[in-house]
């Protein structure tokens, strides 16, 4: 049973992220544009009912993630984080009454095909003990990042600020995941909730949902989701191979590019196909 528990928390993580971005999305959408990591923009926002659903349904996907994490390679559970966009667009247009076309149907079943095969082939592994640069690489980034992301927020509003916004979001959840394969917790107390990784692993679950939710209140759900999980997927998995020793049973790599393939390009086929949601500001 418990090596079906990674799997099933897996599910988990991409419903409860899908569903959560449209909550975020209706209640970012009532408020004024984010342009400062000023903490004051963000607590008028979760004031707002759906927006503080939406960040508590984010937490338990975020906390199902990072169990996934510690057991599978990053390649598959970030893929069952990329297929948050699928539940994403099921959400959104049953809330908005708008009718899944065609060609989404098809790149739905696409990135579930690519799923089962990174499921299939994934070979399930650990925690791992990296160098100490890369940790220190890990443990620096969050600072590189939020001048970067700080940056975009104050820029003029265009479709390149905002999906620049939503990478940076992808690579500090995607970063979450590195974190959560290389951090050693043998118990909990104050020398370990202290330790630099713990402060970097907040850092990017911070940074991740500020810019994310920047990026809602300027481009449409599916887009700004789409740019955030492929940017969420592709380097941290890439790190995970080489880093991590993500691996693939019996060396079924091809299988393993196949199925990231078919994720990727799901994921971008739904974001194309998917119509702006009202935009509504109080």
């Amino acid at each position: 049973m418990h090596e079906v528990l990674p799997y099933l928390a897996g599910i988990g993580c991409s419903l409860c992220s899908g569903t959560a971005t449209v909550l975020e999305q209706v209640a970012a959408r009532r408020q004024k544009d984010i342009r400062s990591l000023h903490p004051s923009n963000f607590v008028k926002i979760f004031l707002q009912g759906p927006y503080a659903i939406g960040i508590i349904l984010d937490l338990v996907g975020w906390g199902l993630f990072l169990f996934a994490a510690r057991t599978l390679p990053l390649f598959l559970d970030l893929s069952f984080l990329a297929a948050g966009l699928m539940v994403t667009a099921v959400v959104a247009q049953a809330h908005y009454k708008i009718k899944i076309n065609a060609s989404e149907k098809r790149a739905i079943g696409l990135v579930m095909i690519g799923i089962i095969l990174l499921g299939v082939v994934a070979e399930p592994s650990g925690p791992r003990s990296v160098s100490h640069h890369f940790v220190t690489i890990i443990e620096v980034f969050p600072v590189v990042l939020a001048l970067t992301g700080a940056s975009y927020l104050r820029a003029p509003h265009t479709r390149m600020t905002t999906l620049a916004l939503a990478g940076c979001s992808g690579l500090a959840f995607g970063a979450t995941g590195i974190i959560s394969r290389i951090i050693h917790i043998p118990h909990l107390d104050l020398h370990t909730v202290l330790q630099p990784l713990v402060a970097a692993l907040l850092s990017y679950g911070a940074l991740g949902m500020i810019f994310l939710t920047a990026a809602l209140q300027k481009d449409s759900i599916n887009r700004v989701t789409s740019t955030l999980y492929s940017s969420e997927l592709a380097l941290p998995s890439l790190l995970g191979i080489l880093f991590l020793g993500d691996s693939a049973r019996h060396g079924l790599w091809p299988l393993v590019a196949v199925g990231f393939l078919c994720v990727i390009i799901g994921t971008v086929t739904i974001a194309q196909g998917s119509g702006e949601l009202p935009l509504q500001r109080d």
